[in-house]
């Protein structure tokens, strides 16, 4: 055994190290090594573990050899700049690269495979369909690559983003599979990973609805789904999931109202359901959710409106609204004077209002402790403020309050107060007939 992890060795991996014969446990993680990986090391025929993670300067291609060392169990070469395409083995540690490519149809050819780490590379096609041949896998992560579900030639038949078979692997405890292209539904036979505590689905391109079966979950305990296009009901049988702690469901197209047995999830840490069209109101019981760190409700400016070729002004100013401000339609010519008070919202055609950036919470950039936000949505064109407070300041003075009306050549002028305190004067138009009308729709 070799082990000199967690030191600032520096330099390149010595090609004498293949001559130790006996060596079974090589680990050289987190330190400065360099160059390339010697393909000397494949003469290390008894090696069982080979971790090289976190160099971050290994470069090149991993050698060949190395893979024909049949005693091997573990090869880690995590967060390093390796590049080219993907052998195979027991045990594959390669997330953090620059590996490009498919991921070869026989890595299931090593059947006592429990832990195959892939993300953060360039891998692209799809994800192999015989996954779910690997009964002894317990981690799968292939988030962040380029992966899509365009059939290869070899699997035309290929019709789903996640493989059926995955209800195969009985003993995986995580999904990850984040930050691709992947189309298609949730399969179903997700719920039959019994054992399976964090299922990663968020930022692809998912489409229809949450399956029921994944209430069968009952480890769960990270849900992420946000930024795909879901939609439908959320199924009110995840309010049963009680080991559940995070629960993201934002930047999807769930509709309807929102699930009462939500509100009563007792250990729940973290639930955000922003950026959806959900309707209703926050419940009285909300007091449920005695654990929550974070609750995100949130509403963005509706896309729709752009649509509407009659509208001619908006003003949706001091709300709690996020997201981009659409640019197109009626807010081509808006201004800063419409949006004003909702800090939450970011454009690029309006230039007094920060420029959007491109944001991912992801389950590692863990939510400030401490901070419970409720953001409930109000959109409400300016029209329709101005003719409601007017109406209520000008019925209001007409009851005798004279005092508070002034004369002036265009018309009279009403004072009043808003609820919240505000002093206001609505000034009229002079025009008797206009004055009448509102008088009538006021009473």
């Amino acid at each position: 055994m070799l082990f000199i992890s967690d030191n600032p060795i520096k330099g390149t991996i010595p090609t004498s190290l293949g001559n130790i014969s006996s060596l079974h446990y090589f680990n050289c993680g987190n330190n400065h090594i360099v160059e390339q990986i010697p393909p000397e090391l494949g003469k290390l025929s008894n090696l069982r573990q080979l971790i090289l993670d976190n160099n971050h300067n290994l470069i090149g291609q991993i050698p060949e050899a190395i893979f024909n060392i049949s005693s091997l169990e573990v090869i880690g070469f995590n967060i390093n700049n390796l590049s080219g395409r993907i052998p195979t083995t027991t045990g594959l540690h390669l997330g953090g690269n620059q590996l490009e490519g498919e991921i070869p149809l026989f890595i299931t050819n090593a059947s006592e495979l429990q832990i195959i780490s892939l993300d953060d590379n360039s891998l692209t096609e799809t994800i192999p369909n015989n996954l779910g041949n690997l009964r002894e896998l317990q981690i799968l992560l292939l988030h962040t690559n380029q992966l899509t579900n365009e059939p290869r030639e070899r699997y035309a038949h290929i019709n789903e983003l996640i493989p059926t078979s995955i209800g195969n692997m009985s003993g995986l405890t995580a999904i990850d599979i984040e930050g691709n292209n992947l189309t298609g539904s949730i399969p179903s036979e997700i719920g039959k990973l019994k054992q399976l505590q964090g299922l990663y689905l968020d930022n692809n391109k998912l489409k229809g609805h949450i399956p029921e079966a994944v209430c069968n979950l009952s480890d769960l305990v990270q849900l992420y789904l946000y930024g795909n296009e879901l939609s439908g009901l959320i199924p009110e049988c995840l309010g049963n999931l009680s080991m559940l702690q995070e629960l993201y469901l934002g930047s999807n197209k769930f509709s309807s109202k929102f699930p009462l047995s939500l509100w009563k999830m007792s250990g729940l840490l973290y639930l955000d359901v922003s950026q959806n069209s959900i309707e209703g109101e926050v419940p009285s019981d909300i007091g449920g959710l005695k654990a929550i760190v974070e609750l995100h409700l949130s509403s963005s400016i509706p896309v729709y409106l752009e649509k509407l070729s009659y509208l001619q002004s908006i003003n949706v100013s001091f709300n709690d609204l996020e997201g981009v401000i659409p640019s197109s339609g009626v807010f081509a010519n808006t201004t800063l004077q419409s949006f004003l008070g909702n800090k939450g919202l970011c454009g690029v055609h309006i230039l007094d209002i920060p420029a959007c950036a491109v944001t991912n919470p992801g389950k590692q950039s863990k939510l400030k402790e401490g901070v419970l936000k409720i953001v409930t949505p109000v959109v409400i064109s300016s029209f329709l403020i101005f003719l409601l407070v007017s109406i209520w300041i000008m019925k209001r003075q007409k009851k005798g309050k004279s005092k508070d009306v002034e004369k002036g050549i265009s018309g009279s002028v009403y004072k009043g107060t808003l609820f919240g305190g505000t002093a206001v004067a609505i000034k009229g138009s002079g025009n008797l007939e206009n004055e009448k009308v509102c008088r009538s729709y006021g009473s």
